[in-house]
């Protein structure tokens, strides 16, 4: 589940389920998990709250549903994902040190897609096996293209940007010409901007080609319109919509 995609309320029901309402009561995501796994990513977006009720989760294995005094068993497996140093939320209050430490038990630090060109045509090659009667391969130049641009979602939009080229490519390999045109558009030159800069500069770009229509960028950029206008809020930024 991706934390930065609900509102504060609606991601403490998902996680923990609620208890009235109709139906009556509904099973949150670790009761409905078992004792499988559930992830957390981008897990510096919980809520102070649900932050506190992740701590006591992951202390005594049990969980409360909103509305309710009683303990259900939670025996899932948690694993966290984030792209944010959580030791300096901590430090400015914005993550609980007693969470952090117990979902860091155990750690691994990938780099983001832009430091691992070289994995870029392998994971594009994947991605279109898995998609019947599209292309195998990449072009020199499409590979080009997609080694130099700075992935800002990482792997979730290398995904979209090979699915989308491959309906557009109309031979064996998917040309520069079949990607959209922020990838083959996008010349990295002088010191790499910082994880802000690449987003603020990709979210006016996608709000740029979607005329201003939030509900269409928040689908390109794979996000939930609520996430998107959290990001617009953080970032200080105000959509023009075109006629």
């Amino acid at each position: 589940i991706d934390c930065g995609d609900f509102s504060d309320p609606l991601i403490e029901a998902e996680l923990l389920g609620i208890d009235g309402g109709t139906p009556p009561h509904k099973m949150g995501i670790f009761e409905q998990a078992g004792a499988g796994t559930v992830l957390l990513a981008e897990v510096d977006e919980l809520p102070a709250r649900l932050q506190e009720a992740m701590v006591h989760l992951l202390e005594r294995h049990e969980l409360k549903r909103l509305n309710s005094t009683t303990p259900v068993p939670a025996r899932a497996r948690v694993i966290a994902s984030t792209g944010v140093d959580l030791r300096a939320r901590i430090s400015a209050g914005l993550f609980r040190e007693d969470l952090y430490q117990r979902l860091s038990a155990e750690t691994l630090e990938l780099p983001p897609l832009r430091e691992r060109a070289d994995d870029i045509r392998a994971l594009a090659r994947h991605f279109l096996e898995r998609r019947p009667r599209a292309p195998r391969d990449l072009t020199p130049e499409a590979e080009a293209a997609l080694r130099v641009y700075s992935w800002p979602e990482n792997l979730r939009e290398l995904r979209e940007v090979v699915e989308e080229a491959a309906l557009r490519a109309r031979g064996e390999r998917i040309g520069v010409e079949d990607l959209p045109e922020r990838v083959r558009g996008e010349q990295r030159s002088g010191p790499l901007p910082s994880l802000r800069e690449v987003e603020i500069r990709h979210i006016e770009r996608v709000l740029q080609e979607a005329r201003g229509n939030q509900r269409r960028a928040s689908r390109i950029l794979g996000i939930s319109r609520w996430s998107l206008s959290r990001r617009l809020r953080k970032y200080g930024l105000q959509p023009r919509i075109e006629q």
